[in-house]
């Protein structure tokens, strides 16, 4: 695919709204994310993804001096780098 597309950006984050969802209905989802299970190529991937579309955002006019515009990309941030 295309490297703008940031496919494994957007697979994770649609993950992360479904387990946000699954334990605000009270499911026990346990509080490890198993960032070893990923892989490093993945990671990689994933984290210059993430790059891209925070780049994307603040040249789309999101003010990169406040954390909402990138909440979902922060949580992700969150679990690469603890």
């Amino acid at each position: 695919g295309n490297h703008e597309d940031r496919e494994s950006l957007k697979f994770k984050l649609s993950g992360m709204k479904d387990y946000d969802l699954l334990k605000k209905g009270g499911a026990d989802l346990g509080t490890d994310d198993n960032l070893g299970s990923w892989g490093h190529e993945y990671v990689r991937s994933l984290a210059g993804e993430i790059g891209q579309d925070y780049n994307s955002r603040v040249i789309d006019g999101a003010d990169p001096d406040t954390d909402e515009p990138f909440a979902d990309l922060l949580g992700m941030v969150d679990v690469i780098v603890p």
